[in-house]
Order: structure tokens, then C-alpha cells, then sequence
């Protein structure tokens, strides 16, 4: 996580132990779609399905009280990559570097 006074950016990662494909990927990311916006205490502007190289996500908007949340999921094999931006309350953030920045990098052998 990092953040200044007008914007905070996350990348969170989550293995779930559960590999899942085809609808239950998509399942699996509209729970926790849904779980991230329940947390926030805010209400969905926007959504739609995304996909990571052959790997499916979502990306949404969300807003709450106090704060607006760029988000995007994905599901990788058994590991949840969320990205998100939060900015505050009526302000999107225009700069969409951070969420276009995300990708996987090959994992190197121990």
C-alpha cells in the first residue's frame, strides 16, 4: 500500500488454495467483488469482466462515504491479485497507470 494526501494504491494478494475455472471464476471473483465493497461500506457505480493475459478478472467502481475505489481482480490458478485506488469522495483518479501497471512476472526456481 501507498498513499499521499489524495490517493491511496493497493495491490493485495490472496491465495485462496482453490483453483477454480470458467463460471466458478467468475464466482469466485464476484464474492469477493462483493466482500471488497461490503468492507468499504460503499455501493457499486460500475462494473465489467476483464481478463488478465488468459486469466479472468473483474473491474469495477465503487463508492462510499467517505471515498471512491478503482478496483481490478484477478484470479490466477489459486491466487486472488487485487489492485485498487482509492481516492476521495466524488474524485476519480484520472491517472490510470497504476491499475494499466499490473502483471505477472515469471516465478524463478528455488
Amino acid at each position: 500500500m501507498a498513499q499521499d494526501a489524495q490517493v491511496g494504491l493497493l495491490v493485495l494478494v490472496d491465495n485462496n488454495g482453490t483453483a477454480a475455472t470458467g463460471s466458478d471464476a467468475d464466482a469466485e471473483l464476484q464474492l469477493t467483488k462483493n466482500r471488497f465493497v461490503t468492507a468499504a461500506t460503499a455501493h457499486l457505480l460500475s462494473e465489467k469482466k476483464i481478463a488478465l493475459g488468459l486469466y479472468p478478472g473483474v473491474e469495477f467502481e465503487a463508492e462510499s462515504n467517505v471515498g471512491h475505489f478503482s478496483a481490478r481482480f484477478y484470479l490466477v490458478g489459486t491466487t486472488l491479485y487485487k489492485t485498487a485506488v482509492v481516492t476521495p469522495l466524488g474524485k476519480s483518479y484520472a491517472d490510470t497507470s497504476f491499475l494499466d501497471s499490473f502483471q505477472l512476472i515469471p516465478r524463478v526456481a528455488n
